[in-house]
C-alpha cells in the first residue's frame, strides 16, 4: 500500500516541476538580492583613499587599528578632517610624536561600533547612545581593575550632534562594505565624568540654585524627621541624593536633564539671597492627614525648580539598552513634543507610602530658531544659550548620569 501512495505522487511532482519551470522571475513574490560592490571597498580601504582624512589616517595606521574595524562586523567612522584637526593643535608633528596612549584615546573615540546611515541618525526622536572603539582602564584598591568604556550620544538634524554639541558635516558620506565614513569639521570631545551636583557645586554663578536645591530639600527632612524620627524625604531631589551619585537603571535609575537658572535668573524673579527661598518655600508647604495615610504638598520652591527639568525617570526605568537623556541637538528637532521627552515625570510628593508613584506634570514646548533652543510653558518662553564647542563649554554640560543646561530665566510667577 506504501509502494502505491509513492507511485501516485510521483506524476504531481513533475508536474510541479515543469510549470515552476515556465515561471519569469518576476513573477516570484520574493526577489533575489545580490551584494552591491563598494567602490571603495572596505573601511580600511575607503580611509586611506580619503584625500581630505590623511592626517586621520596617518594615526590610523600608526596605531594599527586595520584588524579592528575589519574584524567582520560594523562600524561607523566620524573622522575629523585635516583642517579640524590643525585647528585642534593636531598637526602632522603632534600626531607623530604624541604618546601611543594618548593617541589611541583619542582616535578611537572617533569610531562608534555600530554601522549608521543618516536615516539612523535621524529617525529616532532623541540622539542614540552607541559604544566606541576607547576603553580606559582604571585601579581602584577596593574594586580592583575597572574597563571604562567611552560612549557617543549622537544625532543628525541638519549638522551633527554630538554628545549634544553641533559639529558640522565637512563631506559627503563614504560607503565601505563594512560600514560607514562620515567626515566631520570638529575634533570630538569626551563627555565629563563629574555627577551633576558636582557641577552645581563647581559653577560660581549656580550658586542660588544650590541654595534652592537645600533649602527644598531642608524643609522636606525637618518635618519628616519631627514627625517620624528619620529623614522620610520625599523631595523632588531626594535631598540632591540621585545628583551626587551613579544610578543604576535596573533599580530605578534615570538621566536627569536640568535647565539650571544662574544667578541671574532668581534675582531677576526677586529671590536675592538664603532666607527669600525659606521664606518662599514654607508659604505653600502644607501638611495634613487622611483615614488612611499623611500628605504632604508640594511646596512652591519644589514646583518652580522642577518645572526647570526633564527628569526622564520612566524612559531609563529598566532600560539599559536603550537609556534616554535629551540633549541640547534633541530640543531642536519637532519630535521633542511628542508628550513623552518633553514632559516632567516625578516621584510623587503627595502620598508618602507609595514614594515611588509617578506623576505626570505638564510638558514643555520646545523650538528652534537658527540652532539656537527655547522652551515655552504657560506663555513663558525661556531661551537655552548654546555652546558650539564641547571642549571650552561654559553653559553646557554633560556627563553620564544626565545633562546640565545653564538659563538665565525663572519660569516664574507660578501658575
Amino acid at each position: 500500500m506504501y509502494c502505491m501512495k509513492r507511485i501516485h505522487y510521483i506524476p504531481v511532482l513533475l508536474l510541479l516541476v515543469a510549470w515552476t519551470s515556465c515561471l519569469r522571475p518576476s513573477d516570484s513574490d520574493i526577489v533575489s538580492s545580490h551584494s552591491q560592490p563598494f567602490k571603495d571597498g572596505s573601511l580600511v580601504t575607503a580611509l586611506s583613499n580619503a584625500p581630505s582624512l590623511k592626517l586621520f589616517n596617518k594615526a590610523f595606521t600608526r596605531l594599527g587599528l586595520a584588524h579592528l574595524v575589519d574584524s567582520g562586523r560594523g562600524y561607523t567612522i566620524f573622522a575629523p578632517t585635516d583642517s579640524a584637526l590643525m585647528a585642534a593643535g593636531y598637526t602632522e608633528q603632534v600626531l607623530n610624536t604624541l604618546p601611543e596612549d594618548s593617541l589611541n584615546k583619542l582616535i578611537t573615540y572617533h569610531i562608534a561600533t555600530a554601522a549608521m546611515d543618516e536615516t539612523a541618525m535621524q529617525g529616532p526622536a532623541v540622539s542614540i547612545k552607541v559604544a566606541t572603539l576607547r576603553s580606559d582602564t582604571s585601579f581602584n584598591q577596593a574594586t580592583g581593575y575597572t574597563v571604562n568604556n567611552y560612549f557617543l550620544y549622537v544625532l543628525k538634524a541638519g549638522d551633527f550632534f554630538f554628545n549634544g554639541f553641533t559639529v558640522p558635516a565637512a563631506g559627503e558620506r563614504i560607503s565601505a562594505s563594512n560600514g560607514y565614513i562620515f567626515p566631520v569639521g570638529k575634533v570630538l570631545s569626551t563627555i565629563r565624568q563629574d555627577f551633576l551636583l558636582d557641577i552645581i557645586d563647581q559653577e560660581p554663578d549656580l550658586s542660588m540654585y544650590r541654595e534652592a536645591l537645600a533649602v527644598n530639600d531642608s524643609i522636606r527632612v525637618d518635618y519628616f524627621n519631627n514627625t517620624f524620627g528619620d529623614a522620610l524625604s520625599d523631595s523632588l531631589l531626594q535631598n540632591a541624593y540621585w545628583l551626587s551619585h551613579q544610578m543604576n537603571p535596573l533599580s530605578r535609575g534615570y538621566f536627569p536633564t536640568l535647565f539650571a537658572p544662574t544667578n541671574a535668573a532668581f534675582k531677576a524673579a526677586g529671590f536675592h539671597d538664603h532666607e527669600d527661598l525659606v521664606q518662599f518655600a514654607k508659604s505653600g508647604a502644607h501638611y495634613g492627614y487622611t483615614d488612611d495615610f499623611l500628605t504632604f504638598n508640594q511646596t512652591p520652591l519644589d514646583t518652580l525648580v522642577g518645572r526647570m527639568m526633564l527628569y526622564n525617570y520612566s524612559l531609563a526605568y529598566k532600560n539599559t539598552a536603550f537609556p534616554v537623556m535629551v540633549l541640547y541637538g534633541d530640543l531642536t528637532t519637532p519630535a521633542i513634543n511628542n508628550g513623552v521627552y518633553n514632559i516632567f515625570w516625578a516621584i510623587s510628593s503627595n502620598y508618602i507610602f507609595d514614594g515611588f508613584n509617578m506623576h505626570l506634570k505638564d510638558g514643555l514646548q520646545f523650538s528652534a530658531n537658527d540652532g539656537v533652543a527655547s522652551m515655552t510653558w504657560h506663555n513663558m518662553t525661556i531661551t537655552i544659550p548654546h555652546d558650539d564647542n564641547a571642549r571650552t563649554a561654559t553653559r553646557n554640560f554633560v556627563t553620564p548620569y544626565g545633562a546640565l543646561y545653564k538659563v538665565d530665566k525663572l519660569f516664574y510667577p507660578i501658575h
